[in-house]
């Protein structure tokens, strides 16, 4: 390479393109092939995020980190692993939201938090970290996706009080 930004900047490309195999396996049900496109994705963009100087190009980077970690999270069958691996993404996702708040990143970060929280068993946490991404980020596209997880959430809470107040009432009677 003719300078060192080419080199990470192609760190970074085959990196994503690996990211990209691993989800088209997944969605093949080729796990085995898709944890190896996600290990080798993240043994390259580790490696990037070594060698860039660039805070443009860091936040990137740590951004499809953490993708990577979440993906690999979900693959996982032992849900001790796959509960690791989302505290994993959510440490990730969390630094990128403190270190790059600025960075186009930091609100597909914060939306990331919430799913990982979610997808944790912890819906409440999740969200306020949706909520915080409606604060924060209040022109995001992901708000849409956001208030519509929200939504859904607080419907299917409401339809469990109804059903328990009913139940309650079935006793009284």
């Amino acid at each position: 390479f003719k300078d060192a930004t080419m080199a990470v900047q192609t760190q970074f490309t085959i990196a994503e393109a690996y990211f990209e195999l691993a989800k088209k396996h997944r969605q093949l049900k080729e796990e085995s092939l898709a944890r190896r496109e996600l290990g080798q994705g993240r043994k390259l963009m580790e490696e990037a995020l070594r060698a860039s100087p660039d805070a443009a190009l860091r936040a990137q980077g740590e951004y499809l980190l953490a993708n990577l970690t979440f993906e690999f999270a979900q693959l996982a069958e032992n849900e001790d692993i796959k509960k690791q691996g989302f505290q994993e993404a959510l440490s990730r996702f969390n630094d990128l939201v403190g270190s790059y708040p600025d960075s186009p990143y930091a609100a597909k970060s914060q939306f990331k938090k919430a799913l990982c929280l979610e997808k944790m068993g912890q819906m409440d946490q999740a969200c306020e970290e949706y909520v915080k991404l409606s604060y924060r980020y209040p022109d995001n596209e992901l708000v849409a996706e956001t208030i519509a997880r929200l939504g859904q959430y607080f419907m299917l809470k409401g339809r469990e009080f109804t059903e328990k107040a009913k139940a309650k009432a079935d006793e009284a009677k």
